[in-house]
């Protein structure tokens, strides 16, 4: 695996900014729809007693997890240092296996998917029927990240854009 680190440019830190953006504002989104559920429903059952406290207990553990995306969004994502030092990197990994979609049972969403040797960023990538096509078993896949929160910016291989819907990180051992 390779890694190379550069500048960025405006257009690159415009993507950075408009995925921590889309991010964010679900985050929100999130918050304020579980708080109004938990709202809801605590109105929904106020003479059940003690019963309504089991009954709340789901959409509380499911609004705390959501606030605790939210504070990690707005407090504690590297956003703002990579934005100021305008730094990317460049990874280099290589395609280990392709799977295709809605013939593996263990894909869930029938997406095509590629999967990279292993390294500490991705383990793999579901992209579109075109870039599935284009690519081998062996080729170099560049990843275009932001220094500091590892956002994406470009994926690419042979010099052609790869369209992808969603990535997999790489679990954490």
């Amino acid at each position: 695996m390779k890694i190379f680190e550069s500048d960025m440019s405006e257009e690159d830190a415009q993507k950075v900014s408009d995925a921590y953006s889309k991010e964010a504002n679900s985050s929100l989104f999130g918050v304020i729809f579980h708080v109004l559920i938990l709202i809801f429903f605590n109105f929904q059952f106020k003479e059940l007693g003690y019963y309504k406290y089991l009954i709340l207990l789901i959409p509380s553990i499911s609004t705390i997890y959501q606030l605790k995306k939210a504070i990690n969004i707005f407090f504690f994502n590297p956003i703002r240092k990579d934005l100021e030092l305008q730094r990317k990197i460049t990874i280099t990994l290589i395609i280990s296996k392709k799977t295709e979609g809605y013939k593996d049972f263990e894909l869930p969403n029938g997406s095509d998917c590629i999967e990279f040797e292993e390294n500490p960023y991705f383990s793999s990538l579901d992209v579109s029927g075109n870039s599935f096509h284009k690519t081998e078993i062996g080729d170099r896949v560049n990843f275009e990240l932001s220094k500091f929160g590892k956002w994406i910016i470009a994926v690419y291989s042979k010099s052609e854009k790869i369209d992808y819907n969603t990535y997999n990180h790489r679990k954490s051992e």
